[in-house]
């Protein structure tokens, strides 16, 4: 019996021998994604000082001949992770978000305010209580369109 294979017709043989080796590598394999952040952290302790490895991982990272700058990289972790995230507990987007109105109010009028100072620009005390309250209007909308906006969605 035939089977395809990558657009080939291959021996059914052949197909399970090789799912057979990829099972075997699977299990046994040390390059699985659970060991990912430790294999990282070794290979940039190498290319730091081949010595602080033990020999047969010398061996293997010296064969990968990786730039440096790609391992420390990649051993610093994701390049899309933020010093900011996850956002603070109180902070003045989580409390604008969860309902706690008066902080986000405080935060966003002393915000507003020190823009207007650093454009030079002198807002009374009105004008910047109608720009807090317009952006906390504003963010009220956007939160009420993400907790109900699907209940008036029509998906049909």
């Amino acid at each position: 019996m035939r089977h395809e294979q990558g657009g080939r017709v291959a021996p059914r043989w052949l197909a399970m021998a090789r799912e057979a080796l990829n099972e075997e590598m699977e299990r046994t394999s040390f390059l699985y994604g659970g060991n990912a952040a430790y294999l990282e952290d070794m290979q940039a302790r190498y290319e730091r000082d081949p010595d602080s490895v033990p020999a047969e991982w010398r061996a293997f990272f010296s064969g990968l001949d990786d730039p440096r700058e790609d391992v420390e990289k990649a051993a610093r972790g994701a390049s899309w992770k933020r010093e900011n995230w996850p956002i603070a507990a109180n902070g003045d987007l989580v409390s604008a978000l969860d309902g706690d109105w008066g902080a986000a109010e405080k935060h966003l009028g002393g915000k507003i305010q020190e823009k207007a100072q650093k454009a030079g620009a002198e807002l009374s005390t009105d004008a910047i209580n109608r720009a807090t309250t317009d952006s906390v209007r504003a963010i009220m909308m956007i939160r009420a369109y993400r907790m109900r906006g699907h209940l008036h969605a029509n998906l049909d």
